[in-house]
């Protein structure tokens, strides 16, 4: 068995799933898949727990149980506490039904991940590739990274369960096709997953901003009405409304705008953001490959650089007031590599923002940066790999079968 240090308690997830491929006639609302579902989101608990926490009858919650065990999915903790007579068998998600897979493809930089099944990281890593590489270079490199870092903690492709991607475009959420990201079409119409050969039994790919936004809002708490900004090469925003990631029709929701010069509309990334300042650098002979490089820059004082990030900073704000007086969320978080510049970044920001979102909806906002920092999307993608697996009607449709 795989030995696990240092992760806190049960996790508590909440289901949030990127796409969903579900026969609605093998959905039941009494079925083992929600059984499973609320030990998920809960923690372990006992029969009783059950019956109680799922208002089921005692015979229909018993079945169930009966069936997870039976498949695997579920295992005894021994007896608990006494609630006032014999200690009862207490029951929870075998973390130890194989692993997840998360990974985060930036506009520069490219992280994967290995986890249990209640998301505990055993292995990470990470590099300078990402869109300009292409699908195929980056699939390449994310296959041999992820069969590397198997071997070293001594499992195999075969141990995976499901794969979660996140990447920065907008994904059609039916097919898991990939949109056209800012300035690289190469990824236009493709389907990250089937490039992979560590695909595992469910796969899902998501924006990377969305990503981002699942693991603040589940693990942290970030509020229900929430706006997560992921700032690097590229820029992208996320929503999480009444508790949900809100993602469209097809997965394009969140591009931001500023008007120009002339009035007109355009896109805040072709006017501010990792690539305009890389390019401007370049105008006066500076050389930045990567975000990091940007933030490297600004952190050894570099005058231009500074003046670029904090302008960057500055556009964001003013795009960011428009969203803010527009939905009056409770929480804006700002991720991503830029973020690392922090308050050369983050001051104009806080600036243009309160100067134009509107007192109302300034008196209970709260603004700050990932508290997850780096990992955050890929601790996202984490997640959706795991609401796919775990997915009720998918887990019903297993054990009845």
């Amino acid at each position: 068995m795989l030995k696990r240090s240092g992760r806190p308690g049960p996790t508590r997830w909440r289901r949030d799933i990127a796409r969903e491929e579900v026969d609605p006639m093998a959905a039941t609302e009494t079925g083992a898949g929600e059984v499973l579902a609320h030990l998920r989101e809960h923690g372990p608990t006992t029969r009783r727990g059950l019956v109680d926490g799922l208002g089921w009858a005692r015979m229909t919650v018993g079945k169930r149980l009966d069936e997870l065990l039976a498949a695997g999915f579920v295992v005894s903790r021994g007896l608990g506490a006494s609630e006032g007579g014999r200690p009862a068998e207490t029951f929870a998600v075998d973390d130890d039904l194989g692993l997840l897979v998360g990974i985060d493809v930036g506009g520069s930089y490219t992280r994967v991940g290995i986890t249990d099944m209640a998301g505990g990281f055993l292995a990470e890593d990470g590099a300078d590739i990402g869109l300009p590489t292409g699908p195929g270079g980056v699939a390449a490199w994310v296959d041999a990274r992820i069969t590397a870092l198997l071997a070293g903690i001594g499992r195999s492709p075969a141990d995976v369960r499901a794969v979660g991607v996140g990447v920065p475009g907008p994904v059609d959420l039916r097919s898991g096709v990939i949109g056209a990201p800012l300035r690289e079409s190469a990824w236009e119409g493709v389907r990250f997953t089937d490039l992979l050969t560590v695909r595992g039994d469910v796969q899902v790919v998501d924006r990377d901003v969305n990503t981002m936004a699942v693991a603040e809002h589940a693990a942290l708490g970030a509020g229900d009405h929430t706006v997560v900004l992921r700032v690097g090469m590229g820029i992208s925003c996320a929503f999480v409304l009444d508790g949900r990631v809100y993602r469209g029709e097809r997965g394009g929701v969140g591009v931001l705008t500023l008007p120009g010069p002339d009035g007109r509309l355009r896109r805040l990334e072709d006017v501010a953001s990792g690539y305009v300042v890389r390019e401007r650098l370049a105008s006066h002979g500076v050389a930045a490959t990567t975000s990091f490089d940007l933030v490297s820059l600004v952190e050894d004082g570099h005058p231009l650089a500074c003046q670029l990030v904090g302008e960057v900073g500055e556009a964001l704000g003013r795009s960011l007031a428009e969203v803010v007086r527009l939905l009056n969320p409770t929480t804006v978080v700002v991720g991503g590599a830029l973020s690392g510049a922090g308050g050369v970044l983050m001051a104009p920001l806080r600036r243009a923002l309160d100067e134009g979102a509107g007192e109302y909806a300034l008196q209970t906002l709260s603004l700050r940066t990932t508290l997850l920092g780096g990992r955050s999307g890929l601790a996202g993608a984490v997640r959706l790999a795991a609401d796919a697996y775990f997915e009720p009607a998918r887990i019903s449709r297993l054990v009845s079968s």
